[in-house]
């Protein structure tokens, strides 16, 4: 049963979506960054996932000297079922999504509602950073922005990069400023997993939407270091990711756009899959997935085929068959080094200002 604390009577242009689940220690950095927003006319939805710290204390504070707070109190049922409350609640022509430990840029909104007004956009996208929760470092994260500078003026829909849909954007929700409209007619939601459950919302907002364009500019700064980056729920359920490809693979499949998006989804897939493994330290779990992907998971996936691994580059083919050998040390180090492959340019770059 959802309570509500207070309800404001301007209808905002802007509505910001936070579930919050015991975060006071980061909470307040998090909500400053919102009400210091150099754009006013906004709404700042925190949905309290039955927290047992000071978290909800410290959201009806808030509210009690800002009107444009709306605190919503939920029993711990995760961050889907949250964000999902908030998708239902939001009054704003726009909607964005915060972590309760990460922050925005000051002027996030109104270089996003500036952008999305000017091209009548469906989802506008900006670069993040994640940075160290104990020494402030950054570093920047790995989307691929900067390969499609022509959409930093026009949009685009999956029919203009139908390979590369799922693989340059980032697949989380809080670096992208959606129109609420476009998420409420497509019936856009979250889907209610322990983890990966930003995955499903993400890329079937990505393939539906019919005008997408891109931000040059770092607006949200995502915090590492919390148990949010834990891979100790990875081991308790190891299978959460498999669940989430395997729902967006029969999304594309109803839409009738699979074969549109094969390419990206099944690079998308092996990544994805690779990550998990990889993050995994128990041998008997790393070993159980490695059996299930091998005899049950790839096929559902549609990775059966070995004439597709044309589209595949060497590493995502080597990672293949180091987890069809279970070899655990080859696979550990191709992951390893594929993923120096994917940020060191990135970091040259940000060294040297090329």
């Amino acid at each position: 049963m959802v309570s509500e604390q207070k309800m404001i009577n301007k209808k905002p242009k802007v509505s910001i979506v936070i579930p919050v689940y015991n975060a006071e220690k980061y909470l307040k950095q998090c909500l400053n960054s919102i009400i210091s927003q150099t754009y006013h006319n906004i709404e700042i939805i925190c949905i309290d996932d039955g927290s047992n710290d000071n978290s909800l204390n410290i959201l009806k504070r808030y509210a009690e000297d800002d009107n444009r707070f709306i605190v919503l109190k939920q029993q711990n049922q995760g961050a889907a079922v949250a964000r999902n409350e908030g998708i239902k609640r939001a009054a704003g022509k726009y909607i964005i999504f915060l972590d309760s430990d990460d922050y925005f840029s000051i002027d996030l909104i109104d270089k996003n509602l500036n952008k999305a007004e000017k091209f009548n956009t469906d989802i506008t996208i900006f670069k993040a950073v994640t940075f160290e929760s104990e020494t402030g470092k950054t570093r920047i994260l790995n989307d691929e922005i900067d390969k499609f500078k022509a959409y930093f003026n026009k949009t685009f829909s999956i029919t203009d990069i139908p390979n590369n849909i799922f693989n340059s954007f980032l697949l989380v929700p809080w670096n992208k400023f959606y129109r609420t409209d476009f998420i409420k007619k497509n019936g856009l939601y979250f889907q209610n997993i322990k983890r990966s459950n930003d995955i499903y919302f993400t890329t079937t907002s990505l393939v539906k939407a019919q005008k997408i364009i891109l931000l040059n500019d770092v607006l949200t700064y995502y915090r590492k270091g919390t148990n949010k980056n834990l891979q100790a729920g990875n081991e308790k359920t190891p299978l959460e990711f498999y669940k989430a490809l395997n729902k967006l693979k029969n999304y594309l499949e109803k839409e009738k756009i699979y074969q549109l998006a094969e390419k990206s989804f099944i690079k998308l897939a092996l990544e994805t899959t690779f990550y998990n493994i990889n993050s995994i330290k128990n041998k008997e779990v790393k070993f159980n997935l490695m059996h299930f992907m091998n005899n049950e998971g790839f096929k559902n996936l549609g990775i059966n085929d070995y004439k597709q691994l044309y589209i595949l580059d060497l590493y995502l083919y080597c990672m293949l068959q180091a987890v069809k050998k279970y070899n655990f040390f080859l696979m550990d180090k191709l992951y390893f080094t594929f993923k120096i492959k994917q940020y060191l340019p990135k970091i040259l770059l940000n060294i040297f200002k090329f």
